[in-house]
Order: structure tokens, then sequence, then C-alpha cells
């Protein structure tokens, strides 16, 4: 069954620079801003926020490719992959990303069921993705005052990433479209986390 956050189209009558020029992307503060572009190029493990930091300073979009050929440690051009489309399609579900598949001109091979991200697919970040990158890279800011941001990215990254921390409960509200009522969201989300209970408060108690 084809993804229905997913859309295949057509290059031809495309203008790729009107399409390049991403509505929900925009420079972040100009502390984490710089703080992301000290984040390796490459990294051992497709982090959610790796991910999303490296689209962000693509402005907001990058190539299937682009991000599969970013791994070490894995050899196998097929294995890479394999592990990105994982981590994709769960941050496609998320509403972190979309991706747009254009047609693959070579026939690549694909798994069954893998078709939906593939050589010729871009990744676009989402305006719920630019609010996950405020709040993570909010939350790298503080601890990098006191670590290395490698030590830092990589400790947030691992809670973010955990199936036994706090996966989006911040994010969860901003799926819908009444962006309105975002905020009322977010006061509610404080009221009940007035404590630092995660790495995502952290950034929320930065000054705004």
């Amino acid at each position: 069954m084809d993804n229905p956050n997913s859309t295949d189209i057509d290059l031809e009558g495309i203008d790729l620079e009107e399409f390049l020029a991403h509505p929900h992307w925009e420079v972040m503060d100009s502390e984490p801003d710089a703080l992301t572009r000290q984040l390796p190029k490459r990294a051992n493990k497709f982090w959610r926020t790796t991910i999303l930091t490296w689209i962000y300073l693509q402005r907001g979009v990058a190539t299937f490719v682009d991000l599969a050929d970013r791994l070490d440690g894995v050899e196998s051009v097929s294995m890479r992959k394999r592990m990105l489309r994982r981590v994709l399609r769960s941050m496609e579900k998320s509403r972190l990303i979309t991706i747009v598949n254009f047609p693959d001109e070579e026939g690549e091979a694909f798994d069954e069921g893998d078709e939906v991200v593939g050589g010729f697919s871009v990744i676009s970040i989402t305006w719920t993705g630019m609010v996950w990158m405020r709040r993570a890279w909010n939350a790298r800011m503080s601890l990098a005052r006191t670590t290395s941001l490698e030590v830092a990215h990589e400790t947030i990254c691992e809670e973010e990433d955990s199936i036994k921390g706090n996966d989006l409960y911040w994010v969860e509200n901003l799926n819908g479209a009444d962006r309105e009522g975002v905020k009322v969201a977010i006061r509610e989300i404080k009221a009940k986390h007035p404590r630092v209970n995660s790495v995502f408060d952290l950034g929320n108690f930065q000054k705004k």
C-alpha cells in the first residue's frame, strides 16, 4: 500500500527553483544555528535530529542519496539505504518530514515495500520538523555549555530516539491543522511538566 504522505510527481513542467524554495524552512536564532554548523557531515547512526539538521543545513531539502552516503561504519550501500528508509518512514509518520518521489530513470530495484523511498526521492523538512529543530538545538545549546557539542548531541539523541524516552510528547498536539491551538497546547504541557523532566524541557526553558 502506498504511503499517503508521499506524492509521486513528474519533473516535466516543474520549476525546481520554486520547488526548492521551501515554505517551512527558516534560519534559527544565531546561537543554535551556529551550533548546527558544527555538526559533522557524517555519522555512525541515523539519529532523527542528525538527519533533520543535515536537511536544515541544506535550506530544508535533501536527497535520499545524499543522506544515505553520510553513514559511516556500514560498507553495504543497500544496508545503508535500508536503515535510512526505516528512519525516514518513522519521521514522516511523525510529520517531521515529507518525501517526494521523482521518476527513477535508471529503474533502481527496491526491496518489497521500499518503493516509496528511493534514489530519486527528495526529503523535505516540515513545519513540525522546524519546531523539533528549535527545541532540540536549544537543549543542545544548554548542555554544550558544560561539555562538548559532540557529547551533548549524542547524549540527547539517545533520549530523543529511545523507546523508553519521551517520544514526541510535545509534538503530538502540533500535528493537527489548528496551529492557533499550539500555544495553548504548549502551555498545558508546561503546566503538567513544571520540572525539567527531559532534554526537550531544557529547550523549552530557554529565553524566547
